[in-house]
């Protein structure tokens, strides 16, 4: 009884300064709760399920989906600005894991967003513990390509996963492009700092210069399975040899 007593005391005591307090972040109040507000939003309707029940030919026009067969490591190229034919026409329409560049899933916000739609970190270990269960998309040309806009066929990590875990390799070519990309200068010096996951380019210019994709149908080739078998260097040259993009 006696700690009661203390404990209604204490509160009531406190009274004052928690109006204070009320007064005082108010400002801060209004301005963060409609921002907790739209993330609530986004993340209601920006997750897998909700985004795979989407018919995208309304947006696209042709969108065609690829429903895979078995268990492979579906290589993606070119890598372009959002991967947007890989996440409209495998991701969302297959049981897959999504390899992208580890910073994404460590940045606030973003980061949740991606690991609601199945990104994991393109890092060895974790691609290969997905490849234990699932299917895994990856874009080769990773970064680099994406700030200079042409291909990159000097990695060949991706290979050795795939013989590592005994998967083929599942090529996809994308011929659709779907942002404009403003040029830069200091190009080797940008293709430096791309190479640690971090592009330095003008922002990306899509449907009427913002950052949705443009209305165009999705254009892709799938090309024959590839397994890989051997010395990974030469598996490397012969494997980029089918691409002329």
């Amino acid at each position: 009884m006696f700690i009661w007593i203390i404990a209604i005391f204490v509160w009531m005591y406190l009274i004052p300064f928690l109006i204070f307090g009320l007064i005082l972040f108010f400002p801060v109040f209004v301005c963060v709760t409609p921002l907790l507000f739209m993330i609530g939003v986004m993340q209601y309707f920006f997750n897998r399920e909700y985004l795979s029940g989407i018919d995208y030919k309304w947006w696209f026009g042709q969108a065609p989906a690829i429903q895979l067969q078995e268990k492979s490591l579906i290589c993606f190229h070119p890598h372009g600005i959002l991967c947007t034919a890989a996440i409209v026409c495998i991701h969302l329409k297959n049981p897959t894991k999504f390899a992208v560049a580890p910073i994404l899933l460590h940045m606030p916000i973003v980061g949740l967003f991606a690991k609601n739609l199945g990104c994991i970190e393109a890092t060895e270990i974790e691609i290969c513990n997905a490849l234990k269960s699932h299917s895994v998309i990856l874009c080769p040309g990773g970064i680099p390509e994406m700030v200079t806009q042409k291909p990159y066929t000097r990695r060949h990590g991706f290979l050795r996963i795939a013989q590592k875990m005994n998967v083929p390799i599942l090529p996809v070519l994308c011929k659709t492009k779907f942002y404009d990309v403003i040029p830069m200068p200091f190009k080797s010096f940008r293709m430096k700092i791309a190479r640690l996951g971090i592009p330095i380019m003008f922002p990306p210019l899509g449907w009427y210069g913002t950052w949705l994709p443009k209305r165009r149908p999705i254009e892709i080739e799938i090309k024959k399975q590839f397994v890989v078998q051997g010395n990974i260097e030469e598996q490397r040259q012969k494997y980029f040899l089918q691409f002329k993009y």
